[in-house]
């Protein structure tokens, strides 16, 4: 009866404060926050990179639209009813950022009546938390996209049921074993290259997302004031991911490696000044080797080691399939020993790597000794005390092949 005179009440004098209709929640992530995730949830986690390359400028506009690129995916983890977690990445090792918790996109675990109105609210709550990861500002120069996605499949293997890793990338690393600077951009056999040096150091392990989808969105196109491969290289870039993908453990067809040709996102940013990232030019033409000296030698030694063929044989075969003018073979030290050992040390390293490479077909090499003069890690004693990781880093030979 009560209702009944609510209802005839709201009919004569519509504006009565009963009988407005409630706002709709300006939130529509409240309830993805609150509902607790399952242990046999599945799991997306979805990261954008932040790094310069994929941003918009002040002074030229068109970064890529990374947003449209990932709507997709997003609606996807809603229609999987998965938990999710976006954030972004960007700098060496490219730990995640969280754009905030994990969401929890079960549309379902209220009443069948609002199920239709949650899940179109978890797909836009999913695409602002996404807008607001991509606002963020780079935390450091450069761009480590095997860290970032290190960085997810942690996350997403915390979860019972299915696993996704979704990128929105340039894919132009800069640093680590996937470093783009100095690439070639061309042949197969770099890919191979670069793939077995990442599994070598462990950034790409075979159960780092067995039984997972990969989706890379955006790779090959950064913002358009940044270079940007031609369609060989582009086509070159995209079949290198797909084999770091597959170096994960992903099945082939479950690596999504795609580009995004569309422009969207081009209000700029403001970035830390001191942030410049390394640029990958697409016009280079060296490659470039770097293997850690105690792979190669014994401390102190230059005999290659038993263990050394099989690292410069593979490297050699690489460098062999490329029509090349010239290379270097430079040898590196640290800086314990007095200068003028280093620098024998290191020449009759260069020696010993340049006869391999010779042994295995290959002319036109120079061995160089640059003993302890361009460390890469230069702290080796911080505090006074001796950093045995910064040690090693400084011990390496380099191979710097010139191509035509």
């Amino acid at each position: 009866m009560k209702r009944l005179l609510v209802v005839l009440l709201c009919a004569l004098t519509p504006a009565v404060p009963a009988c407005v209709p409630e706002p709709a929640a300006s939130d529509k992530c409240s309830w993805m926050t609150d509902a607790p995730l399952r242990p046999d949830q599945g799991r997306t986690s979805v990261l954008v990179d932040v790094s310069n390359s994929t941003r918009a400028s002040a002074r030229r506009p068109g970064a890529p639209d990374l947003a449209g690129a990932v709507r997709e995916q997003l609606a996807r983890a809603v229609e999987r009813k998965d938990a999710v977690s976006i954030g972004s990445f960007s700098g060496p090792g490219a730990e995640p950022v969280s754009a905030g918790g994990p969401l929890n996109a079960d549309y379902t675990t209220d009443n069948d009546r609002n199920e239709a109105q949650r899940r179109e609210d978890a797909v836009a709550c999913l695409s602002e938390r996404f807008a607001d990861a991509v606002r963020a500002a780079p935390a450091a120069a450069g761009t480590d996209v095997l860290g970032a996605l290190r960085g997810a499949a942690r996350w997403v293997r915390e979860g019972g049921g299915a696993r996704t890793v979704v990128l929105a990338t340039d894919g132009l690393q800069t640093t680590g074993c996937a470093d783009l600077t100095r690439a070639g951009f061309e042949g197969q056999g770099e890919i191979d290259d670069i793939t077995a040096v990442c599994a070598e150091r462990k950034e790409v392990t075979p159960d780092l997302l067995r039984d997972a989808e990969l989706v890379l969105r955006g790779v090959g196109q950064p913002a358009v004031e940044h270079p940007r491969p031609d369609a060989a290289q582009q086509a070159w870039l995209e079949d290198l991911w797909r084999s770091l993908c597959r170096a994960t453990g992903v099945a082939a067809e479950r690596c999504g490696v795609a580009a995004t040709t569309a422009t969207g996102g081009d209000e700029p940013t403001a970035v830390a000044a001191d942030v410049a990232d390394p640029p990958v030019s697409f016009s280079a033409r060296t490659l470039r080797y770097e293997v850690p000296g105690d792979v190669l030698f014994d401390t102190g030694l230059a005999d290659l080691r038993p263990e050394a063929q099989a690292t410069l044989t593979r490297i050699a075969v690489g460098i062999r399939t490329r029509a090349y003018r010239s290379i270097e073979v430079g040898g590196h030290t640290d800086s314990r020993a007095e200068p003028a050992f280093s620098v024998e040390l290191g020449q009759r390293r260069a020696d010993r790597v340049a006869e391999f490479l010779q042994r295995n077909g290959l002319s036109d090499i120079t061995p160089v000794s640059y003993g302890r003069t361009k460390l890469k890690c230069p702290f080796e004693y911080p505090g006074g005390v001796e950093d045995p990781v910064a040690l090693q880093c400084n011990r390496r030979v380099e191979i710097v092949v010139t191509l035509r």
